[in-house]
């Protein structure tokens, strides 16, 4: 049975839907059931109304609709959701919006986000992985009471899955590599280190990588001299 809150939540979805957004979506390869094409501005404020609400979030999460796959993200409570919840549903993800709204808004939040980067970054679904990477640059660029240590882990994960990787892999690695390069001089170092070995491989994904990350390091680098 819906809950209320639920039913007023999409409502809400319901009475912002852009038919021309979601026609675009779609054509664009969105394999939702469902999809109102609401621009993100609007998921976010209709989650702030609902936020927090741990169950809320399972329940949004269950339907194949585009809108309530992401504002579960947006309204689920980082002090209740467990981190075998957060794996699994982790592990669902099939499109890279997904992956930036969790890595990008929501992980980051989670007591235990540096204990789940690794695990995601060496998932056998891309789009998740793709999710971890984006999460270690967000915890590089936000968490300052994570170490060098942890960070440096974090891009030693980067070259296994360089070479093979998805366009949407290639800019989340490209992302962990600059954002935990930003950091100071001795992890910008061993970024460039692992960029360089990266570019050293024979594949399309890791020039491009390669080619995305060492001159954003270069210019970061200047700042540390």
């Amino acid at each position: 049975m819906l809950s209320e809150r639920y039913k007023k939540l999409i409502k809400l979805v319901s009475a912002a839907q852009n038919r021309q957004v979601s026609d675009m979506l779609r054509n664009a390869g969105m394999k939702y059931k469902v999809i109102y094409g609401l621009s993100m501005a609007d998921l976010r404020n209709i989650a702030s109304r609902f936020y927090p609400d741990r169950e809320l979030a399972d329940d949004l999460w269950e339907r194949d609709i585009r809108e309530t796959k992401i504002i579960s993200l947006l309204v689920d409570d980082p002090e209740r959701v467990t981190k075998e919840q957060v794996i699994n549903r982790a592990e669902e993800f099939d499109n890279i919006e997904l992956a930036e709204q969790a890595s990008g808004y929501f992980f980051p939040k989670l007591p235990f986000a540096t204990d789940i980067v690794e695990t995601l970054c060496q998932s056998n679904n891309e789009i998740t992985r793709a999710a971890g990477f984006i999460l270690a640059g967000k915890i590089a660029a936000q968490n300052i009471k994570v170490g060098d240590e942890t960070l440096s882990k974090y891009l030693n994960l980067t070259p296994k899955y360089a070479k093979d990787a998805s366009l949407p892999e290639r800019r989340a690695i490209s992302t962990a590599l600059r954002l935990i390069g930003r950091r100071n001089k001795y992890l910008n170092n061993k970024a460039t280190e692992v960029a360089k070995e990266i570019e050293k491989m024979d594949s399309e994904s890791a020039r491009w990588i390669a080619e995305d990350t060492l001159l954003a390091l270069e210019m970061y680098r200047e700042h540390f001299n």
